[in-house]
C-alpha cells in the first residue's frame, strides 16, 4: 500500500505500469469509504479507531522535531518504519468496506445500495490491480536507478559455511572480525553484487551465532563508536601496528578475510590483507580457500584479565592510535582516557596510573594568530615528563638539534633529542609543575619552529611497569560471568572487554538474577570506560574469592518475562472457566 509514500517505495512506483498508476490509490479511497457507509455504531466506533491509527506515520512525518524533544525518541530514526501501522489499519478498514458493500444489510447511501455488489467486486479488481508488479516479477527484475534495491538472491563460497560452522563448535573462542567490515559486501564474482548501492548485506558477519561486523549508519552513537570508528579507519587499517593493537584491545582472536568481495581504492584489497598477516608473527592461518582465509591473533587479550595499573590519557579516544608508538609496556591496554572520567575518578585514577599521557595541547587563543604562539596544556601531576613533537614535514637530525624550548619563560638548550622517526621525535625529559604550562618551540630556522602545530605535543609521565594476569571465569551467558580471584594483598584492576554500560555490575561472592536486584555491587565511582569502550573495576580485596559480573537489566527482563507469562496463563485460565460456565448454564 503507497499511503504518503517513503524513501524506500522506489521499487514499486518504477515496476507499475503507467496505465495502472491510478489504482494506486484505490486502497486508501476504499479504506476511507469506510467511514460514510457502516451504519452500525459499535462497528463506526471501530471503523473511527483505525482511521486514527492510519493517519499515525502522517502525524509523526510532520511533527518529527516535536518528537525529538520525546525521551526514547530516537529510536524513530525515519518515520516510514510507522507504515505497518498503516497498512494493518487500512487492510481492517477494506475489509469492512468490502465487507458492508458485499453483504445483505442496507447501508446508508440508497443510489448506492442498488450496486453495492457490483461496486464491490470493481474495488476488489482495482485493488487486485496493484498486485501486478508482484505477480509480474517486475518488482524482482533490474533495478531502474541507483536507490532502488531490488530482491536478489546471491550464491556464497562454500567456505563460508565451513568457517561458520567451525566457530559454532568452538567454545570461549573471543570474538571475531570478518573483513572487509561495513555491513555490505561487493561480489568479484557477481557482477550484480558490484557497486554503489549494488552491495548485498553481510549476512554471516551480521547474523551468524558469533557475529563479527563494524557497521555505521549516519546515527552512529555510543560507547564504542568512537573505538570501532578508529578500528575502521583506512589510516588504522593501513597503519598496520595501530591496526594489530586495536584488534587485541577489542579481545578479537579470529580475522576472517574474504577474498571474494573487495572495497573502495582508499583501502588496501583482501589480498593485501592477507599479506599483512601473514608476515606478522602474532597471526597464525589456520584456514585457508580460494575464497576466504582465516587467522589467529596469538596476542589477543581474553574478555576478562587483572592488569596491577592503568595508563591515565589526558586526551580524547582519538588519540589511542598514537599511544601505541609511545607506550613502553609489552601489554598495551588499560588506557583511560580523561575526557571519559568525571572529575573524581581522574584524581583516583591518577593516583595509581603507571603512565600519564598528557595529549590535548591548544594554542593559546590570544596569540593564535602568531605562528611561534606558544603551546597552553594542562599537566595532572607535577614531575618529570618525556617530551614527544610530530612535526608536519621530515627533518633532519640537524633542524632537530637547531631546535631549543621555553619552558613557562626558561629557555632550555637541549643536546639528547632522540629522533624516532621521522615525525615523531623524543626531545628528552622535562621537569614540569602541575597545571598549565607554556610551550615554545624556536630555531634559527623558521620552517622547523613553524612546523610545531596544536595537539602535536605528547607529555608522557612514566612510572612503574605493569603487569596483566589472566583470571579464571566461567560464561554462563553473555550477561552473566562467574570469576575466580586469588590477590595477594595487592589492589588491581579488572578489565571487561565488552561495551562500556553503568548496567554492567560487579559483586563480590556469586549472585543470581534475582539477588542481583539488592545486593550491593562495587561502588559505581569504582567503575571505569577503559580502552575507549570496556568496563574496568578498581578491586582492592585481597585474597582469594569468587566474583560476580552481570547486566542487571536482565534481571527486570526476567521479571517481566515473569509477570507476562503468569498474564498470559491467567487470561487463558479464564476463557476455560467462562467457556465452562456458559457450557453449564446451555445445559441447564
Amino acid at each position: 500500500i503507497r499511503l504518503w509514500g517513503s524513501l524506500f517505495n522506489y521499487q514499486y512506483e518504477s515496476s507499475v505500469l503507467p496505465i495502472l498508476i491510478f489504482a494506486t490509490v484505490v486502497p486508501a479511497f476504499v479504506a476511507f469509504l469506510a467511514l460514510f457507509i457502516v451504519r452500525d455504531k459499535l462497528k463506526k466506533r471501530l471503523v473511527l479507531a483505525f482511521v486514527l491509527i492510519g493517519l499515525i506515520p502522517a502525524i509523526i512525518f510532520y511533527g518529527r522535531n516535536i518528537f525529538a524533544y520525546i525521551p526514547y525518541a530516537n529510536v524513530i530514526r525515519d518515520s516510514s518504519r510507522f507504515l505497518t501501522l498503516s497498512s494493518f489499519a487500512y487492510a481492517v478498514l477494506i475489509g469492512i468496506t468490502l465487507d458492508t458493500l458485499l453483504s445483505k444489510n442496507k447501508i446508508s447511501i440508497n443510489a448506492v445500495s442498488k450496486y453495492r455488489q457490483l461496486i464491490g467486486y470493481i474495488f476488489i479488481f482495482l485493488i487486485a490491480l496493484n498486485w501486478v508488479p508482484f505477480v509480474s516479477g517486475a518488482l524482482y527484475g533490474k533495478q531502474k536507478n541507483v536507490y532502488d534495491f531490488r530482491l536478489r538472491m546471491a550464491k556464497f563460497p562454500s567456505g563460508n559455511y565451513e568457517v561458520e560452522k567451525y566457530f559454532i563448535n568452538k567454545k570461549g573462542i573471543g570474538k571475531i572480525l570478518y573483513l572487509p567490515m561495513g555491513g555490505h559486501l561487493n561480489l568479484l564474482y557477481d557482477k550484480r553484487f558490484n557497486g554503489s548501492f549494488n552491495a548485498i548485506y553481510d549476512s554471516f558477519a551480521e547474523y551468524s551465532k558469533i557475529p563479527g561486523n563494524i557497521f555505521f549508519t549516519d546515527k552512529g552513537i555510543g560507547r564504542a563508536y568512537r573505538f570501532a570508528k578508529l578500528l575502521q579507519s583506512s589510516e588504522n587499517i593501513n597503519n598496520t601496528s595501530s591496526f594489530y593493537d586495536l584488534l587485541s584491545l577489542a579481545n578479537i582472536k579470529y580475522i576472517v578475510i574474504r577474498r571474494s568481495t573487495y572495497l573502495l581504492k582508499k583501502h588496501p584489497s583482501m589480498d593485501d590483507y592477507i599479506h599483512k598477516f601473514a608476515s606478522n608473527n602474532n597471526f597464525k592461518l589456520i584456514y585457508k580457500k580460494r575464497y576466504i582465509v582465516v587467522f589467529e591473533n596469538l596476542k589477543y587479550l581474553p574478555i576478562i584479565y587483572k592488569l596491577s595499573s592503568p595508563t591515565f590519557v589526558s586526551g580524547r579516544v582519538e588519540n589511542m592510535s598514537k599511544l601505541f608508538d609511545l607506550t613502553n609496556s609489552q601489554s598495551k591496554t588499560g588506557y583511560l582516557f580523561s575526557d571519559n572520567l568525571s572529575g573524581q575518578q581522574q584524581r583516583f585514577i591518577l593516583s595509581k596510573s603507571r603512565e600519564i599521557f598528557a595529549m590535548n595541547l591548544i594554542k593559546s587563543s590570544k596569540e593564535k594568530n602568531n605562528p611561534n604562539a606558544p603551546l597552553i596544556f594542562r599537566t595532572p601531576l607535577a614531575g618529570k615528563y618525556q617530551l614527544f613533537v610530530q612535526f608536519n614535514k621530515k627533518l633532519s637530525l640537524k633542524e632537530i638539534k637547531d631546535l631549543y624550548l621555553i619552558i613557562n619563560g626558561t629557555k632550555i638548550q637541549k643536546t639528547n633529542y632522540i629522533k624516532k622517526n621521522n615525525y615523531l621525535v623524543n626531545l628528552g625529559n622535562l621537569e614540569l609543575k602541575k597545571g598549565l604550562n607554556k610551550l615554545i618551540f624556536n630555531s634559527d630556522n623558521n620552517q622547523v619552529s613553524n612546523s610545531v602545530g596544536a595537539g602535536s605535543v605528547v607529555l608522557i609521565k612514566r612510572a612503574k611497569n605493569n603487569f596483566l594476569t589472566k583470571v579464571t571465569f566461567d560464561k554462563h551467558n553473555s550477561m552473566f560471568y562467574k570469576i575466580k580471584i586469588s590477590n595477594r594483598n595487592k589492589s588491581f584492576f579488572l578489565i571487561f572487554s565488552e561495551t562500556f554500560d553503568s548496567s554492567w555490575k560487579a559483586y563480590y561472592g556469586r549472585v543470581n538474577w534475582l539477588q542481583a536486584l539488592w545486593h550491593k555491587p562495587i561502588p559505581e565511582k569504582y567503575h571505569f570506560q577503559v580502552n575507549g569502550y570496556a568496563n574496568s573495576w578498581y578491586i582492592d580485596k585481597p585474597g582469594k574469592y569468587e566474583m560476580t559480573l552481570y547486566y542487571k537489566p536482565q534481571s527486570y527482563f526476567y521479571i517481566g518475562l515473569i509477570i507476562s507469562v503468569l498474564t498470559f496463563l491467567g487470561c487463558f485460565g479464564y476463557l476455560i472457566w467462562d467457556w465452562r460456565k456458559h457450557r453449564r448454564i446451555e445445559k441447564v
